[in-house]
């Protein structure tokens, strides 16, 4: 399988480096504001710190971290104006006794709606044509327990097309989640494009993302999680270098298969819901911003799991339900007795007030 992933990435990388024509110079800043995320559509673009949305490896890979299974994850996004953002996610793991290492290959295609093309003289040529990014991106990630650290690095390729003009180039990342376990909250850290390659009279932006997951608490027996963003784009080139932000909300219901989340951010605001089924999991989103109302589907499913990680998440789902039933309890019994409590109150009051009639 990871021979497979390699030798697909090779071939989307090298056949439009031996084909290259003339550079198109597309600027690739926003591509990377596109949410990718198959699970917390509502959230948008804080998506930086969602540990284990495999589908989110080219944003942060680092993300990529407990793989117990195969999964297979699809996105598409029409966008305002009849461009169209579509993505494929595959992820799984070299998983042997002393050595566990989660792998991820994402394949994504951004393209324009299609245009007339026509001379300086605003004569037709006869044909219409379109724009076309298509990225590909291989992850690698590890944990490094004593540190409670997860870190990932992408290596990644580019290759667009605008009529007969071509561009293509290769670069890579790294990310880190830190802490990943024990705490009730994490932080995730993203250097994007670490390499400045040239795309004609433009250079690949390099970011800095950086998110904060914090778990604030409970509601009806579920955890309320706020996400935040702040990230920091062509830090290479100080006169050009802006900040972006977002914060967002995402919550779980405990007793149901459905999931809400909702963002603020820098592009606009977002919504979404989730609906699990088993391996499966359907994701919808709404987002508003500038250019107007444009609508994520996404789906994930899971297959193939590993049996001794599996029994570890049926024994933490099954302590989850019996605090759960425990917590019941307890808010029963301590019901009853505000009840006998103010029964008593209430029965010794009559019994005072029949004293001095």
């Amino acid at each position: 399988m990871l021979c497979l992933l390699v030798l697909v990435f090779l071939i989307i990388n090298v056949y439009p480096a031996v084909f290259n024509q003339q550079e198109s110079g597309y600027y690739l800043e926003n591509f990377f504001s596109l949410p990718q995320q198959t699970k917390y559509q509502g959230l948008g673009y804080v998506n930086n710190s969602l540990v284990n949305i495999n589908s989110l490896s080219a944003v942060n890979p680092a993300l990529v971290c407990d793989v117990y299974y195969k999964e297979l994850n699809v996105f598409y996004q029409p966008i305002v104006f009849g461009s169209n953002f579509f993505g494929l996610n595959f992820t799984t793991a070299l998983n042997t006794k002393n050595f566990f290492m989660p792998i991820s290959f994402s394949l994504l295609n951004l393209a324009t709606a299609e245009a007339e093309r026509i001379s300086l003289l605003k004569e037709s040529y006869g044909y219409s044509f379109n724009e076309n990014v298509i990225y590909s991106n291989l992850t690698f990630s590890y944990y490094f327990k004593r540190i409670s650290l997860n870190m990932g690095v992408n290596f990644k390729s580019f290759f667009q097309k605008i009529d007969e003009y071509y561009n293509n180039g290769v670069n890579m990342d790294l990310g880190v989640i830190y802490p990943k376990e024990g705490y009730d909250f994490f932080w995730g850290i993203s250097w994007l494009n670490i390499i400045p390659a040239k795309y004609n009279k433009e250079t690949l932006p390099s970011i800095i993302r950086t998110s904060l997951n914090q778990n604030v608490g409970r509601l009806f027996f579920s955890d309320v999680k706020i996400s935040t963003e702040l990230d920091f784009y062509n830090i290479y080139d100080i006169e050009k270098t802006t900040i972006r932000w977002g914060i967002g909300c995402c919550y779980d219901f405990f007793t149901l298969p459905v999931s809400v989340s909702l963002s603020l951010s820098y592009y606009g605001a977002c919504f979404g819901i989730d609906f699990s089924k088993e391996n499966y999991n359907f994701s919808y989103g709404f987002n508003f911003n500038d250019l107007g109302v444009s609508h994520r589907f996404a789906l994930s499913y899971k297959f193939d799991f590993y049996p001794e990680e599996v029994k570890k998440i049926v024994e933490e789902e099954t302590k989850k339900i019996e605090l759960y039933k425990q917590q019941i309890l307890t808010q029963k019994a301590e019901k009853e007795k505000e009840i006998k409590k103010i029964n008593k109150n209430i029965r010794n009051t009559t019994e005072s007030n029949l004293k001095y009639t």
